[in-house]
């Protein structure tokens, strides 16, 4: 597979999303106590007026991408650059930053990959729709994810977060898989952000519940985990792996009783 259509494809490194019905979700636990909110509902959301391009821009775009999508990624990185020397509006550099962005990651040149799409969202910000610029932040953010860039991931996704009034389970699967990778270790911060996602309407996401009941199981909650995990077996009844982890949990849960009592 070609390397600009790989870029366009997000992947979660093996997660794979299964919704089910969720009406009733009430688990809590003691790691579930502190969380907060991720998202402000109340948060205004300013729209700028968009503009369209000059037919010169357009023309020189166009010529990029012709390059682009014949794996000439050096020349059409060359003409995105002298666009942007040329034309200082915000949409122009929004829009042409965006391109260049994907070049650079068909390029593998990371760092100037992320430099692009920092200054895409901040010049979007002045010149796109809001939904748009959140897009293009979840887009980068599963680039970098898929690639194994996981804090350039993160910082991009707690900035989704801060920009938005809506929830959104995929940032929320991505967010706490990141969350919950050995290299990130904030569990913490995995189960309230999969906590906010299981307690969306109608939705049961089995990487959420994975990644909800793991991360209880990293910070030794034996007890939340075992609850988490009956709610497991009652939702994804196939997956005959979980009765076998409830027997351990059992087991570490009544140790960790028998411990609390005799202090």
């Amino acid at each position: 597979m070609k390397k600009h259509i790989k870029i366009i494809i997000i992947f979660l490194s093996g997660y794979c999303s299964l919704a089910l019905a969720n009406d009733d979700f009430t688990i809590t636990t003691d790691l579930t106590k502190n969380c907060k909110p991720l998202i402000n509902k109340n948060l205004k959301i300013d729209n700028p007026p968009v503009k369209g391009l000059s037919e010169k821009v357009n023309s020189s775009m166009t010529r990029a991408m012709e390059y682009y999508l014949k794996d000439e990624y050096q020349k059409a990185i060359e003409i995105f650059e002298a666009i942007l020397g040329k034309y200082k509006e915000h949409n122009i550099q929004a829009m042409v930053n965006k391109l260049l962005a994907f070049a650079y990651v068909s390029n593998n040149d990371v760092d100037k990959a992320y430099a692009a799409f920092n200054r895409a969202i901040t010049y979007g910000q002045l010149s796109q729709e809001h939904e748009s610029n959140q897009a293009l932040r979840y887009t980068a953010a599963g680039y970098f994810f898929s690639n194994d860039f996981l804090n350039k991931s993160v910082q991009i996704l707690e900035e989704w977060l801060k920009k938005s009034n809506k929830e959104n389970i995929d940032v929320y699967v991505m967010l706490s898989a990141i969350y919950s990778d050995k290299t990130i270790g904030r569990n913490q911060d995995a189960i309230c952000t999969a906590f906010a996602g299981l307690k969306m309407k109608e939705i049961a996401d089995i990487n959420l519940y994975q990644i909800f009941r793991n991360s209880h199981l990293e910070l030794k909650d034996y007890v939340g985990t075992k609850k988490i995990t009956e709610k497991m077996i009652e939702l994804f009844p196939d997956d005959k792996s979980l009765i076998a982890q409830l027997k351990k949990l059992e087991i570490l849960s009544f140790k960790t009783t028998l411990n609390v009592n005799g202090k």
